[in-house]
């Protein structure tokens, strides 16, 4: 992410390659120079349910999640998200 942008897309992806695959199309659209990626997934939870969440949450368009990731799946990371009110992504 550059410039200080307001994050729009979050990228939860532990390979490298595939990290600067997904970054050089993003780089393509709008949100290019406002998108974090992230390796963590405790990290990516993180962001989206702990303190000053709503703020970053706010700004989302677009989650990518890989399946395989260290500490947890992609889809155990969907499924915690899911379990939040669907306030919280509004």
């Amino acid at each position: 992410m550059s410039d200080g942008n307001a994050t729009r897309v979050l990228v939860v992806e532990d390979n490298e390659l595939d990290q600067e695959l997904l970054s050089r199309e993003l780089r393509r659209t709008p949100f290019g120079d406002s998108t974090l990626f992230l390796s963590d997934p405790r990290r990516a939870l993180e962001l989206l349910t702990g303190d000053g969440a709503e703020d970053f949450r706010k700004n989302l368009v677009a989650i990518f999640l890989d399946v395989h990731l260290p500490y947890m799946s992609g889809l155990d990371v969907l499924r915690s998200l899911r379990e939040l009110p669907p306030w919280m992504f509004r």
